[in-house]
């Protein structure tokens, strides 16, 4: 479990990081983290006593800045990242000499 917690950390990290990157390079001074959409995702109106709750009390913002989540993603998605271990192991070369 503290793994995965790590690992969480380290995306949310990246993330952060590159947010921050593009907002300084586009003269953004303000990024909000918000959620699109009530607990009920599929984009029905909300039907229990909870999912009106949660819909009226989600925070909602007006803004004329779009939205970059694609173009953080680009970013990320950009950067190199390092192979698994297993992957890794099957694309290193092997000391083996081909039969002939």
């Amino acid at each position: 479990m503290k793994r995965e917690a790590a690992l969480y950390l380290k995306v949310y990290e990246e993330i952060r990081e590159a947010s921050a990157a593009y907002c300084q390079q586009h003269d953004i001074h303000l990024l909000m983290r918000l959620s699109k959409g009530s607990g009920n995702e599929a984009g029905k109106a909300p039907q229990t006593r909870e999912e009106i709750l949660q819909d009226i009390n989600r925070t909602f913002v007006f803004s004329d800045v779009p939205d970059i989540t694609s173009a953080v993603l680009e970013i990320l998605n950009a950067r190199e990242r390092p192979e698994s271990p297993a992957k890794a192991e099957k694309s290193k070369p092997s000391d083996e000499k081909p039969a002939e």
